[in-house]
């Protein structure tokens, strides 16, 4: 597991997903499938469910989860937390009881949510950060 990734506490919603790219433990994540897997309302597999890191393209705004586990190389399975407790590093510094996104240019970092801004809230800090580089709590949910 990353060291920028501490889960404080567990007891949230997690799933397992088929990752499309090598991702990190700690990295929040996107949807990436393909339309059309589901065939029925019978259920559905794991290999169902992609996901890839939340990027730069501006996709972060979906962000679905954070990946608890390390994926090696594209079709690996990982599970996805969707909500908890976990101390994350800030781009920036961010004010507590503020919301927190995914940042744009590293999927293991989150920004202070501007009103602005057009990015999905992926949770709130319940502690505060000066600065970029620092390490928060964030009460994940997506």
């Amino acid at each position: 597991m990353a060291d920028e990734l501490r889960e404080i506490l567990r007891g949230g919603i997690t799933f397992t997903a088929y990752a499309d790219e090598a991702i990190d433990s700690g990295d929040l994540v996107k949807a990436s499938g393909s339309d059309d897997v589901v065939t029925s309302d019978g259920g559905y597999t794991t290999s169902d469910i992609h996901v890839s890191m939340c990027d730069a393209s501006g996709d972060d705004q979906y962000c679905v989860g954070i990946a608890l586990e390390d994926a090696s190389a594209a079709g690996d399975y990982i599970t996805v937390s969707t909500e908890g407790l976990y101390i994350m590093r800030t781009s920036e510094g961010i004010t507590p009881g503020e919301g927190v996104c995914a940042n744009e240019s590293d999927p293991q970092e989150v920004d202070m949510l501007d009103s602005g801004e057009e990015h999905f809230k992926i949770g709130t800090a319940l502690t505060g950060a000066s600065a970029a580089d620092k390490y928060i709590i964030v009460l994940l949910r997506i």
